[in-house]
């Protein structure tokens, strides 16, 4: 289980952070674990998603779902296409996050069959060129720098999930990562949502 080595006295403080403060530890924490997961090795990384896939089909939250909301992950992030094959052999509909920069908004739009047309978005995310809105989704899978076992999540610092987490009625919440991701504390803020699910591809906790 990882966790920043310069940061760890100071962990017991986090509750106390003043806001200006906790910016500063996340963008600190962003960078160590971003960088602990560029240093997976590739077969571990595909193991790992594969790994991943099978827990989360495990979960009756997953099993029940009829609208899945997945990510297409970045290079600090576990790969999902595990996932989302195993959702679209259970006949789920799968749909991805398209953003709206000006508005720091998150829609999800239904991922295309077959070899669709894409575009990226300005973080360098694929998104669906053609776009099928899903207004309301039954559980959602989020990214994150890091999480903790009580459903802590450290975002990109952007807010989309957030202020999406924000509407109601709410889907439920599965946080995903590497076990090099799991960090014991982090900072939280007022406006930050607490996972319902952590899942890493040996680990399965329910908050």
């Amino acid at each position: 289980m990882a966790e920043a080595p310069s940061f760890r006295d100071e962990t017991h403080a986090m509750k106390k952070l003043q806001p200006e403060e906790a910016v500063r530890h996340k963008h600190f924490l962003r960078g160590y674990y971003r960088e602990l997961v560029r240093e997976i090795s590739f077969p571990k990384r595909r193991a790992a998603a594969l790994a991943l896939a099978r827990r989360v089909g495990g979960l009756v939250e997953f099993r029940q779902a009829r609208s899945v909301g997945v990510f297409l992950p970045l290079s600090f992030e576990i790969e999902t296409a595990p996932l989302i094959a195993l959702a679209r052999r259970e006949g789920k509909t799968v749909a991805v996050p398209v953003v709206f920069p000006e508005e720091r908004r998150l829609r999800f739009a239904v991922l295309p069959d077959g070899r669709p047309r894409w575009v990226k978005n300005v973080y360098g995310i694929r998104e669906p060129f053609r776009r099928d809105w899903v207004d309301r989704l039954d559980l959602l899978l989020v990214p994150g720098a890091a999480f903790t076992l009580r459903g802590d999540r450290l975002g990109s610092g952007a807010g989309y999930y957030d202020r999406y987490l924000a509407r109601r009625p709410r889907p439920k919440t599965i946080g995903v990562c590497f076990d090099e991701q799991v960090a014991v504390r982090l900072p939280v803020e007022k406006h930050d949502h607490r996972m319902e699910w952590i899942v890493t591809p040996t680990r399965t906790r329910h908050v």
